[in-house]
């Protein structure tokens, strides 16, 4: 037990795919906001970035961009 309350985990990232080197695209990635501490913030947007970097270089996974307002 992790002493975290269900719910104060929020997926906040897009629920494109982020792993693309099967046959099977998946989404493996996420990013989580911890709302246990009432912060305020707004998402403004959400994407998996795939045609602006040759990531192929670096990982087999796409990078996941969250732009957030506190």
């Amino acid at each position: 037990d992790d002493g975290q309350a269900e719910g104060e985990m929020e997926i906040i990232s897009t629920s494109s795919n982020t792993f693309m080197n099967t046959a099977t695209p998946k989404r493996l990635d996420y990013i989580v906001l911890y709302k246990g501490n009432k912060a305020a913030c707004e998402v403004l947007g959400t994407a998996v970035v795939d045609d602006e970097i040759n990531v192929n270089k670096v990982s087999d996974h796409l990078p996941v961009l969250v732009d957030i307002k506190k």
